[in-house]
């Protein structure tokens, strides 16, 4: 019994430990997301896996993730033109540092109004 007991208690170890070395490697643990998605974007996701050396998954979270960000910046940049938010807290919808908000707002031709929050 006590050897039974014991390897499950080393099983939770080793699981501990693998479920650790994953949140240190990525930040968060991973939850799995299933999607419904066109042949064409798989033959496109397996096309660009081929020319980074990268698997389908990891570029499909690259992907994902960089979409995430475009569409954050987009809406802080919306949001500081119709004068519902501060520079500031635009850039922190977005992850950005404020010095690179400013930039952003820049490349967008985003101005900042009189009377703004």
């Amino acid at each position: 019994m006590e050897n039974e007991e014991g390897a499950e208690g080393g099983r939770q170890d080793i699981d501990t430990f693998l479920s650790n070395c994953i949140q240190n490697v990525y930040g968060d643990l991973m939850e799995v997301l299933t999607t419904r998605v066109k042949r064409k974007i798989i033959e496109d996701l397996n096309r660009i896996g081929k020319e980074e050396k990268a698997d389908r998954a990891e570029v499909t979270r690259k992907l994902l993730s960089n979409a995430i960000t475009e569409w954050k910046l987009k809406k802080g940049l919306e949001k500081i033109s119709n004068s519902e938010w501060t520079i500031r807290k635009a850039a922190d919808f977005a992850g950005f540092p404020y010095y690179q908000m400013l930039e952003e707002m820049k490349k967008h031709d985003v101005l900042v109004h009189q009377g703004s929050p």
